[in-house]
């Protein structure tokens, strides 16, 4: 909405304001910026969404600025989904998501900011915050290991503190992904316990820092991180039953 525009400068998808709530599959892979290109209002609600930019581009998500025009910002408001989104490997400008023109606030989600380039400039880079202007750092916790890591799975619930009080964090549409992981962005200090998936419930400990490096790749803010184990049997679903004559609800073929 807000004059969608698909392609512009090397984009993948540009608007004024841009917003994603609910979608099965959405991946961009571009040469400059993979979401939101000159969008300075972009939303994510929900969904899995793949973002990246070329090696010579900017940030996989919410590039405000383009060279050659006046300066603009995007702010990128993220309460859920998967996301993962990664910056080019030659510009300093490249984050994930964050950069010096783009903040994000984000209070749900599995959120994977990877940046590629490793030459610095990511000390200028507006770190992530929450919707009460609190900086929030990465805390990557790893459901499961071996067999009973639960990959590619929809998280059903969280148990998270700050403090003496429990935080709330939005899971619609938050899966882990293929090697179990999700990425949360916490407040200091803030201690992961359980994590709730289809496949089961899953304990432990994590307590997010604030390690910040800014010349390193991959994520730039916190370094927290740890693997939960499962607590009882590991629950495979089972989709797609069709019921035959003899196994039809209240029929036994004795």
């Amino acid at each position: 909405r807000g004059g969608y525009t698909r392609g512009e400068y090397n984009s993948g998808i540009t608007a004024d304001r841009l917003s994603i709530k609910e979608t099965p599959v959405l991946s961009i892979d571009i040469t400059q910026c993979g979401i939101g290109l000159r969008s300075d209002r972009i939303f994510i609600g929900g969904g899995k969404i793949w973002a990246k930019s070329g090696s010579y581009g900017t940030t996989g998500m919410g590039q405000g600025f383009l060279a050659g025009s006046a300066s603009s910002f995007s702010t990128v408001t993220i309460t859920g989904g998967t996301i993962y989104a990664e910056g080019g490997s030659y510009n300093t400008n490249g984050g994930g998501i964050c950069n010096v023109y783009t903040q994000a606030v984000i209070t749900g989600g599995n959120v994977n900011m990877n940046r590629l380039c490793k030459d610095g400039g990511g000390e200028r880079f507006k770190q992530p915050k929450n919707t009460a202007d609190t900086p929030l750092y990465c805390t990557v916790i790893t459901v499961g290991e071996g067999r009973e890591c639960s990959k590619n799975t929809q998280v059903l619930g969280l148990t998270i503190k700050n403090g003496t009080s429990s935080y709330a964090y939005g899971i619609n549409q938050m899966f882990t992904d293929e090697d179990g992981k999700i990425y949360l962005w916490l407040p200091a200090g803030s201690i992961v316990s359980e994590v709730k998936t289809i496949n089961g419930t899953y304990t432990g400990s994590c307590t997010t820092n604030t390690d910040t490096i800014s010349n390193r790749t991959g994520n730039i803010w916190g370094t927290a991180a740890a693997t939960f184990s499962l607590q009882g049997d590991m629950f495979y679903p089972v989709e797609d039953i069709e019921l035959g004559e003899i196994n039809r609800p209240g029929e036994f073929n004795l």
